[in-house]
Formats: C-alpha cells, sequence, structure tokens
C-alpha cells in the first residue's frame, strides 16, 4: 500500500473542526499503517511525506525505502508570487520559449475533459516512452485516475490542427499542485510546446488559489534539465519509508530483480 507525498496531517491552526490537541504527523502514520496492515494483509505500508527533509520524524518501525517510488529531490513552485516573479527566476532560456511558444500561432491549448479526448493524449505518451524508454501503464488506469478524481485530476493539451501534440496530467489538492504524467510527439517537440503548455498549467493552479506547484520529482535525466529551469532552486523532501509487514523481505528484494529483467526484455 502506497502514500505518495503522504500521508496529509490538516493542522488544527488550519481546521477548526479539528481538536485543539491534534496528533503528531507520527502518530498519523502509524495509525494508517496499523490500519492497512489488519485490513488489506499488505507486504508493507510505503509513505513519502511531503514534509522538508529532517521535519519529519517517524518511529522505530519505519525503514527508509530500497526502491523508493518518487525521487525526495524535487522541485516545488511557490505559486504565492506573481507571474512577473515566477518568470524572472526561470533560466534565460526558459523565458524565451515560453514567450516564443505561447506566440505560435498553430498551437491551441484547451483543457482534457472526456475519455475519447485522454485516449488521444494516450497516444501521444506511447509516443514519449518509445522515444524516451519508459514503461506505461494500461490506459484503463489513467481512465480510473481521470474519472476518480474527477476536477481534481486537470489535464490539458496542446493542439495542431485539432490534434495534441503535447499534454500535461495534474493532481490538485486545495494547496497543491502534482505532476502526474506529460509528454510530447514530434509535432509538439519541434514547437516546443510543452513550455507554453506548463506555463499555461502553472498559471491556471495559480488562479485557483492553490499554494505550491510540485514537478514531481528530478532523477538526472533529460526531463529533468527541463523542469530545473522553472526556478532557481530544488527541494529536498522527507524521502521513501516503509512499515514492513510479512512477506516484506521478498518483495523488497525481489521488485528490483524482476524489474532489471522487464528492462532487459523491453530493449530486446
Amino acid at each position: 500500500m502506497y502514500a505518495p507525498r503522504g500521508p496529509v496531517l490538516a493542522r488544527s491552526a488550519q481546521d477548526p473542526d479539528l481538536p485543539a490537541a491534534s496528533p503528531a504527523p507520527t502518530e498519523v502514520a502509524d495509525a494508517v499503517a496499523e490500519y492497512v496492515r489488519g485490513s488489506r494483509k499488505a507486504v508493507a505500508v510505503s509513505i513519502e511525506p511531503d514534509e522538508d527533509a529532517g521535519q519529519f520524524e517517524l518511529g522505530s518501525g519505519w525503514r527508509e525505502t530500497k526502491t523508493p517510488v518518487l525521487p525526495a529531490r524535487t522541485l516545488i513552485l511557490d505559486l504565492r508570487l506573481s507571474e512577473d516573479d515566477l518568470i524572472r527566476d526561470m533560466s534565460k532560456k526558459h523565458r524565451q520559449y515560453v514567450r516564443k511558444s505561447g506566440r505560435e500561432e498553430s498551437l491551441e491549448i484547451r483543457a482534457v475533459t472526456t475519455a475519447a479526448q485522454l485516449d488521444e493524449c494516450l497516444d501521444v505518451y506511447r509516443e514519449t516512452s518509445e522515444r524516451a524508454d519508459f514503461g506505461l501503464h494500461e490506459d484503463s488506469y489513467y481512465h480510473d485516475a481521470f474519472s476518480m478524481l474527477g476536477k481534481d485530476a486537470p489535464v490539458w493539451a496542446s493542439y495542431v490542427d485539432g490534434k495534441p501534440v503535447a499534454f500535461l496530467f495534474l493532481a490538485k489538492s486545495s494547496r497543491t499542485a502534482f505532476e502526474l504524467y506529460g509528454g510530447m510527439n514530434e509535432t509538439g517537440q519541434r514547437l516546443r510546446a510543452n513550455y507554453a503548455l506548463k506555463w499555461h498549467a502553472i498559471c491556471e493552479m495559480k488562479k485557483l488559489g492553490i499554494e505550491r506547484y510540485d514537478f514531481g520529482g528530478l532523477i538526472n535525466d533529460g526531463v529533468t534539465t527541463f523542469k530545473k529551469g522553472w526556478a532557481s532552486h530544488e527541494n529536498l523532501l522527507a524521502g521513501s519509508w516503509d512499515r514492513p509487514g510479512p512477506g516484506y523481505s521478498v518483495w523488497t528484494e525481489g521488485l528490483p530483480l524482476v524489474k532489471k529483467v522487464v528492462r532487459g526484455l523491453r530493449r530486446r
């Protein structure tokens, strides 16, 4: 069982319905782990708290994850800043490309609102995965997230002649927007559609009063180079932690081996 960027604890100062003596974050994490152990028989509970490194303490039953899903190193924009301040903090190249792609008359950015439109975006995603050599879930996985999260899973796409050339799939809460998936085809690459598209998403989240825009992790690849140009800083979060259950050792030792074999077969 996995809680990306969670568990989230509402502080009593922010939520008047909570009692004055709210539980500590570690108590919440322990309670979640005990509930999952009793109701789901999971081999482990994996959490990745949305807290700065060193600010989230856990009890002795937790251990650092050997195979984290999300990297602790990420980039989080402060959307309380003005648009001018956010642009000023970008790299010079990013400022140029955001403005240039935003003026591209052939590009039209609009929200993805139907399952058929999402399917068109997933076609772009498949092309992206083949080019960048990363794996994808079945289409039903993305459709489940799209339909179950509803308005809290906004998707935007850049269109040329009525067809998507780039897309960006987010999840959001009342405070934080988080990038889930994104991709672009060759036409999108040529027009640098991802610059105008990401800036559009950032501005839309800012209009909603969301305070934080999380780029979803930095892992030292080409995508990370693109992400780092959006700000002059990085963020380091608390990292990934497991509460072991039955079968944990088999899971932690066997899963990396299976992934390695699958990657090898895919390359062949």
